[in-house]
């Protein structure tokens, strides 16, 4: 068998510390631009993938002149939000095992040739590391307002007058 055809497999818990990704060249010959580091080392995994099929266009990853090419003649529509997923990555060798290792990836878009990353929104979860998290839904958004900025301003929460007293009454527990 001849290429280098490997599985990737992603580890729990292993994640990207920082990261930088753009999109750099003209037209048929655009590139992505990726660095960073993770808890695997400064090498990163990509792939970019079709949100309406679910189809992989392309991948590609940073070490050992891996492929960086982007597939513009499958991207072909300006205004769509095409998903890149990025990971760190450690490539496995004959030594080690073929198989590689990967980091938790993380999501981003490409539109009209700009890499966009999600805000963060400044949630962090810290602290214990086992057990669970368990959302509750306590209410609807409504009269969301935004700035000329795209920044979220305001926001109204309304919560049921049955859920309320439940709630406030957890709260004092």
């Amino acid at each position: 068998m001849s290429g280098d055809l490997r599985l990737t497999f992603a580890e729990l818990g292993k994640q990207l510390s920082s990261w930088s990704a753009s999109v750099v060249g003209a037209a048929g010959s655009r590139t992505l631009s990726l660095s960073g580091s993770s808890d695997l080392g400064s090498d990163l995994g990509w792939k970019v993938v079709d949100p309406v099929t679910f189809t992989v266009l392309g991948s590609g990853r940073t070490s050992a002149g891996g492929n960086m090419v982007l597939p513009e003649s499958l991207m072909t529509s300006a205004t769509t939000d095409y998903d890149l997923y990025v990971w760190g990555q450690e490539d496995g060798s004959a030594t080690v095992g073929l198989t590689n290792r990967a980091t938790e990836p993380v999501k981003m878009t490409i539109t009209g040739w700009k890499v966009q990353v999600p805000p963060s929104y400044g949630i962090e979860v810290t602290g214990t590391t086992m057990g669970g998290l368990k959302a509750y839904k306590i209410g609807d958004y409504t009269d969301i307002v935004f700035d000329h900025t795209g920044a979220l301003r305001s926001v109204k929460l309304e919560t049921p007058a049955g859920l309320v007293s439940a709630l406030l009454a957890a709260a004092g527990v």
